[in-house]
């Protein structure tokens, strides 16, 4: 298959089995922009690489019960954080996590290969709704710093159609597993 740019895709594959990328995420990155959402474009540039893209939003009642949630990880090739201003719903019964913040820690615990993409300070055209978490703002703070400390790859972005674009270009020579020769931590992004 060959990409709009020329560039040869090559197709992920764990034991025969397209691999799969676990993308997590909070609920305003889905809603914004209306239109196409940054989910949309990340969900649409995953695939396009020749990946399966997996969340846990998948679920039909939209429930995010860690039990589940932490099986698609372990199964799942790699982990994609979509990491806007709003640190999320907490778990239920683990009150100093959100559900994207414990599915990075699961991901981490088991071994998977991670790629943070941190929405940029200065995003254009966002509602504040989108922007501003009054309530719980120092704590998505926290994590977001926590996260460019943390050794995975770091790609930025400011909207939806910068999203795609970066994070297809990174899928193309994304690891398909941990052990994957293409994997290095910090590794430059396109």
């Amino acid at each position: 298959m060959t990409t709009a740019t020329g560039e040869l895709a090559r197709t992920p594959i764990s034991f025969g089995v397209v691999a799969a990328a676990f993308l997590s995420h909070t609920a305003e990155l889905a809603q914004h922009p209306f239109g196409r959402s940054f989910v949309d474009e990340a969900t649409d540039a995953i695939r396009r690489a020749g990946w399966r893209a997996v969340a846990v939003a998948d679920d039909p009642y939209g429930r995010r019960p860690v039990v589940p949630c932490a099986e698609r990880i372990a199964s799942a090739s790699m982990w994609i954080g979509l990491i806007g201003f709003r640190y999320g719903q907490v778990v239920r019964g683990v009150p100093n996590r959100s559900h994207v913040e414990l599915e990075h820690d699961l991901a981490q615990l088991h071994e998977r290969p991670r790629l943070v993409c941190l929405l940029d300070d200065h995003a254009p055209a966002l509602p504040p709704e989108a922007v501003i978490d009054r309530t719980t703002g120092a704590r998505q703070e926290r994590f977001r710093a926590r996260l460019r400390r943390d050794g995975a790859p770091i790609l930025t972005f400011g909207s939806p159609g910068e999203l795609h674009c970066r994070l297809f270009r990174w899928m193309l020579r994304a690891p398909t597993a941990p052990s994957d020769a293409l994997w290095t931590p910090r590794s430059p992004m396109p």
